[in-house]
C-alpha cells in the first residue's frame, strides 16, 4: 500500500502515521491537537465508527508518553478505543446475534460481511496489548478480553503467525525463477 493509498482509504490513521512521525515538536503538536478535533466531531457529534479511527487512537496512544503530559489523557483515548471495539462488534464472533432492549431503531446492529479480517483481529489484540500496557502503568485493571471470543482470537492470530513463518521458509528455499508466480492474498 503506498501512502496515497493510505491516506484514501486510512486518512485518520494516516494522520496519526504524519503526527508521530514528524521531526517538528510544533508541527506534531499541532497534528495531534488536528486529530482530537477530528475525533470528537466523528465520535461525539456524527456518531461514527470505523477501523480507521480505531487505528488512529492505536497511533496516538503509541506516542502518547512522548507527547502527551497528562496520565489522564491515556484512559480517556484507551476508552476511546475500547468503546469503539465494543461498537463495531470486534470483541465477539460475527455471529453474534446483535440484539438490544432499544430495538433497532435507536441502537442499529454493526454490520456483518462474513468472518473477521485478520485486520479487524489484530486491532482487537492491538487494543488488548495498549490497554494492558496503560493499565499496567497506571495500576488498573484491564478486561477487554477476558472473554471466550478474544481468547478466540488469539490462539487464531497465533496459528497465522506460524503459517505465515512456514510459507515464507518454504517460499524463501525455492528459486527465484519459481517465486515470481506467487502471490500473498489476504488472510481472513
Amino acid at each position: 500500500m503506498t501512502t496515497q493509498q493510505l491516506r484514501q482509504e486510512r486518512p485518520f490513521l494516516w494522520l496519526g502515521i504524519m503526527s508521530a512521525s514528524s521531526k517538528s515538536v510544533p508541527q506534531q503538536l499541532a497534528l495531534r491537537a488536528r486529530m482530537r478535533a477530528i475525533l470528537a466531531q466523528r465520535m461525539m457529534l456524527e456518531f461514527r465508527k470505523d477501523l480507521d479511527l480505531l487505528l488512529g487512537i492505536f497511533i496516538y496512544l503509541s506516542w502518547a508518553n512522548y507527547q502527551l503530559p497528562q496520565r489522564l489523557s491515556l484512559c480517556l483515548f484507551m476508552q476511546l478505543a475500547n468503546s469503539l471495539v465494543f461498537d463495531l462488534g470486534l470483541n465477539r464472533s460475527h455471529t453474534y446475534d446483535h440484539l438490544t432492549p432499544f430495538g433497532p431503531h435507536l441502537c442499529p446492529s454493526v454490520p456483518t460481511s462474513g468472518p473477521r479480517t485478520m485486520e479487524e483481529r489484530r486491532a482487537v489484540l492491538g487494543c488488548y496489548y495498549l490497554s494492558s500496557m496503560i493499565s499496567i502503568n497506571l495500576k488498573r485493571i484491564d478486561s477487554l478480553m477476558d472473554n471466550p471470543y478474544g481468547r478466540l482470537s488469539n490462539r487464531i492470530s497465533k496459528t497465522s503467525r506460524m503459517r505465515i513463518r512456514h510459507n515464507t521458509r518454504a517460499t524463501s528455499s525455492m528459486p527465484v525463477d519459481q517465486r515470481e508466480g506467487l502471490s500473498i492474498g489476504k488472510a481472513r
